[in-house]
């Protein structure tokens, strides 16, 4: 059986499969989330992360196991909505502290939160507003769209270029997390490498294209 691709999300597993359940009656709703469970892992490994956040919801609606807020948060990271995996990743360690994830889930939760500030700062600010009237001559108004354009560019690609950053962090943490459990296989090591090593590549061209894209919008807005 091939492994987990994010060993942090087994923790669900553990949460809705306590020792000592198969001896007692079963509850309908801990065998629910489990079935709900294991389909949302199938279509996450497949990287059908919305598919795998609906049914790691429907989980968490049959059985509340505060694991399976990191695995929505988790599907939400990956699906580059960062503020609400933010909130989650908050909700399962106010929920859950002393899970054995909890270390993941706080860097996780550093590393999104650092990205959503970059992303902020990155955002053009507004252009000022034009008084309603002006008495005498009306100087006419330059459109610096160009610039506009240029600056929405560069912050939309360095957000881009923050997620794949993540990515590879993410993965180079995943690797690590397994070989320090001595459970990877030569094809986990070899995909998460190269996963990290092109996430790594792509981010460092994307930093540079936006940063090209920032100077020629300054250079706009004072050219108009």
């Amino acid at each position: 059986m091939a492994r987990r691709s994010l060993p942090a999300i087994l923790i669900a597993a553990v949460a809705l499969s306590r020792p000592g359940v198969a001896l007692a009656q079963p509850d309908p709703a801990v065998e629910l989330a489990r079935s709900l469970y294991e389909k949302g892992q199938r279509q996450y490994d497949l990287g059908h992360f919305a598919d795998a956040r609906q049914l790691f919801e429907s989980a968490y609606e049959a059985k509340a196991a505060p694991a399976l807020l990191f695995n929505i948060a988790q599907c939400h990271r990956k699906l580059g909505d960062l503020r609400k995996a933010a909130s989650l990743y908050a909700s399962f360690l106010r929920a859950d502290p002393e899970n054995r994830s909890a270390p993941i889930a706080q860097d996780l939760l550093q590393q999104v939160e650092e990205a959503l500030r970059r992303e902020s700062s990155a955002r053009p600010a507004p252009p000022a507003a034009l008084p309603a009237a002006m008495p005498g001559p009306q100087v006419a108004s330059h459109v610096r769209w160009p610039a506009m354009v240029a600056g929405g560019t560069a912050g939309a690609l360095l957000a881009v270029a923050v997620a794949e950053s993540l990515g590879a962090r993410s993965a180079t943490n995943q690797l690590a997390q397994l070989h320090q459990q001595g459970t990877v296989s030569p094809t986990d090591d070899a995909r998460l490498r190269s996963e990290a090593e092109s996430r790594r590549s792509r981010a460092t061209v994307l930093y540079v294209v936006s940063a090209v894209a920032a100077a020629a919008g300054a250079g706009f807005w004072f050219a108009f």
